[in-house]
């Protein structure tokens, strides 16, 4: 499968947050997913979360999405879901 940045500003923007939830959603399908990150790709590369998502379960992936929204909403913590995921594992709480 092949996908984008779709959503127009859904998710304050966060083109790392659409990435991860496209990349569960299609783990979940058992398909492949090839990101057209459209002038975002150093961008992208640079958050580590590609390699991050790669190398975790899937009901992992989605634990630390949660815990990570979770941190964002309520203790209102800044950068994108990326950098709050890898916060997270780097500090050994998930």
């Amino acid at each position: 499968m092949i996908t984008g940045g779709w959503g127009c500003g859904v998710y304050n923007g966060d083109f790392t947050l659409k990435v991860a939830i496209q990349w569960i959603a299609a783990t979940m399908a058992g398909k492949q997913i090839v990101i057209c990150p459209f002038g975002r790709k150093e961008k992208l590369e640079e958050t580590g979360l590609i390699k991050l998502l790669s190398d975790m379960r899937l009901d992992g992936a989605y634990r630390l999405l949660m815990v990570a929204g979770d941190l964002i909403s309520k203790q209102g913590s800044k950068g994108s879901i990326a950098d709050v995921m890898l916060k997270v594992v780097s500090k050994g709480k998930f």
